[in-house]
């Protein structure tokens, strides 16, 4: 059954309480040889599937298929698992390894080995149910060998993080590393190392709903890569890379990929093989951790803006999303050369933000009014289960700078920021819009 707060936004069709399955343990299992799917969790609390072994799945599938997934459920586990050759139809886009699919809210695979998978390692599918969703999926610490067609196929997530992940493309290799099809796929992408000898790349790929932080892009080279502060081209020197065994695709000593990533809070405390990883130090970048690291003796990172085009700047409003009103304004702009235009009331643009659970952050920005009597507000809400919201508010009609503080739940992974036109017949602006630890 579906949970009220999706109605009939998980794809469900109906408003029926959902009721949770709960308890749920798939474990030591070895799957093989079956008809369709391999291990599906559905409407299902807190399920975890670990150390299976599933091969030689979808072989005589109707329809849609895929190694292990999860949907309509919240804060599924799967980790340690093993999954190879699942097949894919021709007439279909699955066939994937690993699926986290509609309504599904912070679902985690973790340490797994993917490969010779004829769909791909992943597959988000938030939008494959009609006005269907699901958020804060995690993808981390897990290796992907000669999958095919694609790495990830986004079909809708409104904010994962996938980081710490290794994927090796051999020669001949025609996957792509990311295949987006839908344009609605809100994820940011960190300390992972894509060795990619093929020839494929990013298909469909739409640049702004994507956040790449201290990857590895080794190999083909195609004309849409996608930007990154931090990226490394050079070769990861794996211990030996085309063997069958994770070993083999841990980093050997004189490796540019060690001490190169960008520090992760909460990041599992672990690697693949049980090693520990850095909190404060820069860790190694792909799913082990080879390097030696003193997190008491290195200086903590400078805090990243977790908004994403923070000051309106690029061409679209995106990853900002329009409820009502709201556009692009290029002659009110507080600095550079646009801010956002929203109105009149009632109107907003919101962002999901991607945050680390039990932290204070402070939210600032600057916003003025047309005029006297209209009142805009930003701030944030969804950052904890209580449904908590906190705001700044502008009645002025000169930039002013408005500021609010939060505290993340225990198990938040995100949040949603908002610039809102909440009354009054006038317009609000609002620019430079910041979400930092406090």
């Amino acid at each position: 059954m579906c949970r009220p707060s999706y109605g009939t936004g998980d794809g469900c069709g109906t408003t029926v309480n959902w009721r949770p399955s709960t308890r749920i343990v798939f474990r030591g299992n070895t799957i093989s040889d079956t008809g369709g799917d391999g291990i599906v969790v559905r409407a299902a609390d807190h399920a975890l599937v670990e150390h299976n072994t599933a091969y030689d799945i979808a072989m005589r599938p109707m329809g849609s298929n895929a190694g292990i997934w999860t949907i309509n459920s919240d804060a599924t586990t799967v980790q340690f698992n093993e999954v190879h050759h699942v097949r894919r139809l021709a007439d279909n886009n699955d066939g994937m390894a690993f699926d986290s699919d509609y309504g599904n809210n912070d679902a985690l695979f973790q340490y797994n080995y993917s490969h010779h998978n004829e769909g791909g390692f992943m597959l988000f599918c938030g939008a494959c149910g009609a006005g269907s969703s699901s958020t804060g999926t995690v993808v981390r610490h897990n290796l992907s060998v000669d999958d095919r067609s694609r790495w990830l196929y986004a079909v809708g997530e409104k904010n994962a993080r996938m980081y710490q992940n290794t994927a090796y493309l051999p020669a001949g290799s025609t996957a792509a590393i990311i295949q987006d099809g839908s344009g609605s796929t809100v994820t940011r992408l960190t300390n992972n190392v894509f060795q990619n000898l093929g020839t494929g790349g990013f298909t469909n790929y739409t640049a702004a709903d994507y956040t790449w932080q201290a990857n590895t892009l080794h190999g083909n080279h195609p004309a849409n890569e996608p930007a990154d502060p931090e990226k490394s081209t050079a070769d990861p020197l794996f211990a030996n890379p085309g063997g069958a065994a994770p070993e083999d695709y841990r980093l050997s000593a004189n490796s540019p990929a060690l001490r190169t990533g960008s520090p992760i809070v909460g990041n599992g405390g672990r690697d693949y093989f049980g090693s520990a990883v850095p909190a404060v130090c820069r860790p190694d970048r792909g799913f082990a951790q080879l390097s030696a690291f003193d997190d008491a003796a290195c200086t903590p990172p400078t805090p990243v803006n977790a908004v994403r085009n923070p000051g309106f700047e690029d061409a679209t409003l995106s990853p900002w999303t329009s409820y009502g009103g709201v556009t692009l304004d290029t002659a009110n702009a507080h600095s550079g050369a646009r801010a956002a235009k929203v109105g009149p009331a009632q109107a907003a643009a919101e962002q999901v933000v991607t945050l680390a659970p039990n932290t204070t952050y402070r939210l600032s920005g600057w916003g003025k009014v047309s005029a006297a009597g209209t009142e805009l507000s930003l701030g944030v809400k969804q950052y904890d289960t209580a449904g908590s919201t906190t705001r700044a508010a502008f009645t002025g009609t000169t930039y002013t700078q408005g500021t609010t503080t939060f505290t993340t739940g225990p198990s938040a992974t995100s949040a949603r920021i908002y610039c809102y036109a909440r009354s009054g017949t006038g317009y609000g602006w609002c620019d430079d819009v910041t979400v930092l630890p406090a």
